[in-house]
């Protein structure tokens, strides 16, 4: 299952850029580094990160990958359009 293996990457990095949008506008502004107020929890909506989650693994990671291999098998593989031609 190599494919897994990307698809664990798209869907934890889909996650992860969630949760680190959610940190960054929970409080309407962005802390400096350093700052006294980086160190503040705040309410995640995990539901919603693992969704998004579950989302980049199942697209990015499937369904794209079957998508563009469909198109290779289509279209070609070479880099010029003489193979559409």
């Amino acid at each position: 299952w190599p494919w897994a293996k990307t698809a664990a990457k798209s869907g934890g990095i889909a996650a992860a850029a969630d949760v680190t949008t959610q940190w960054f506008i929970s409080k309407g502004n962005v802390p400096e580094i350093g700052s006294s107020q980086a160190a503040v929890s705040t309410n995640l909506d995990l539901r919603r990160s693992a969704s998004i989650g579950a989302f980049g693994f199942f697209y990015s990671g499937g369904l794209q990958r079957l998508l563009y291999q469909k198109f290779d098998t289509s279209f070609g593989t070479q880099a010029t359009m003489q193979v559409v031609a």
